[in-house]
């Protein structure tokens, strides 16, 4: 009620009842589950006790990179390992025994993205069965945000992404030791080991992706449809792609930018740069609108170019810049 009181006061715009209720039970799930997380995490004390000791008064990033490093160490699995061979078996033996830091989160988000569908199936059926009418105001400007507001996806799919962990995981379990090789930064190695570390990436980040990508045209038929059938294919395609755009996209600025030292701080300015210009260019695209099928051409098309080209770049250039830092 308090939420609804404050939306209308500020945006002199009102909620029903009905949209409040849904916001409402998804953020009461999003709440049980973080709860969930915040009382099963045990290490406080040790986080207290490194962050605030007599000997360590003030915060500093590598007080906080410490504590990072620690915990990634301690969640890894070491007796897992793997059937397959060659840098297949090396990436695979890396994402099993991760499976804390990168596969549970990406279930877990997936987990929470797959409110979309259900919510949008559990809708239809009320609505066709009349147990439940949606009103056709609200039908109408969700139907009318499906179509044309696709461009706030690009900025959910970027912070649905796991690259950061990944590439993080990947220099602290493997890269940080390899490096010390010259025959780790060949070439064609880069590139195999590459295409293989960027399968599993997108395997990753495609498993909330593609619970979006099933949800948002389930809303779109369940609120009144669209008179062009393809735009159902572009919205599930669109969501799919950008998974996989911003998968090799973190992958390759993580090969030709390595930016993290033997403390995994960050000690590159370009890596930091492109950070900033990704969140940033994911911020201000949201303030345009497309319709639904310009902006999936537009994506599907950047994503295919950049693809081919980022693993032409990696090739060319990743043996030079894939390198340890001070």
């Amino acid at each position: 009620m308090l939420l609804m009181i404050v939306f209308a006061f500020i945006f002199d715009m009102y909620i029903s009842w009905f949209v409040f209720n849904i916001v409402f039970i998804a953020f009461g799930i999003l709440s049980i589950l973080a709860f969930i997380y915040i009382i099963k995490f045990n290490n406080y004390k040790v986080l207290w006790k490194n962050v605030f000791s007599s000997l360590n008064i003030i915060i500093n990033d590598e007080s906080i990179n410490s504590i990072v490093k620690k915990e990634l160490e301690k969640k890894l699995d070491v007796e897992k390992t793997s059937t397959k061979h060659g840098y297949e078996f090396f990436n695979d033996l890396f994402i099993k025994r991760n499976f804390k830091v990168l596969i549970r989160p990406a279930i877990i988000k997936t987990i929470i993205c797959a409110v979309l569908p259900l919510s949008a199936i559990i809708l239809g059926v009320l609505d066709a069965t009349k147990i439940a009418v949606i009103p056709l105001e609200i039908k109408s400007t969700l139907n009318s945000l499906i179509i044309n507001s696709l461009p706030y996806f690009t900025f959910i799919m970027y912070i649905l992404g796991v690259g950061k962990s990944f590439t993080k995981s990947l220099f602290l379990n493997c890269d940080y030791a390899m490096l010390n090789f010259r025959f780790y930064r060949n070439s064609t190695v880069v590139l195999r080991l590459f295409l293989s570390r960027l399968n599993s990436l997108i395997k990753l980040n495609i498993m909330p992706a593609l619970m979006i990508a099933l949800g948002l045209p389930m809303y779109l038929f369940i609120t009144g449809g669209t008179e062009n059938a393809y735009n159902y294919l572009v919205l599930f395609t669109t969501i799919i792609f950008l998974s996989i755009f911003f998968s090799i996209h973190e992958l390759a600025l993580y090969y030709l930018l390595q930016p993290y030292n033997s403390k995994l701080q960050e000690k590159s300015f370009l890596f930091t740069m492109f950070t900033y210009i990704t969140s940033g260019f994911c911020y201000a695209i949201m303030k345009f609108e497309f319709m639904a099928f310009k902006f999936g051409l537009i994506v599907i098309s950047f994503c295919i170019i950049y693809i081919l080209l980022a693993m032409l770049i990696v090739y060319k250039f990743a043996y030079k810049t894939f390198k340890l830092r001070e």
